[in-house]
């Protein structure tokens, strides 16, 4: 989760969702994390903080 936060607050990691999705298929298929495949049918939380741009849908 910090790796998550330090990446996305500085900018390294896409905040769009289609990005997000890419990057996760991405590490997947590079074994850095589980597969994505674990996911289907699972609700998925994302986060936002207040000063997030206001064209990431909330």
């Amino acid at each position: 989760m910090i790796t998550g936060l330090i990446a996305c607050g500085t900018g390294l990691i896409s905040t769009d969702p289609e990005g997000i999705e890419q990057i996760a298929r991405r590490w997947s298929a590079e074994g850095r994390i589980d597969p994505v495949s674990n996911l289907a049918g699972k609700p998925v939380y994302t986060y936002r903080g207040t000063k997030a741009p206001s064209s990431v849908p909330r």
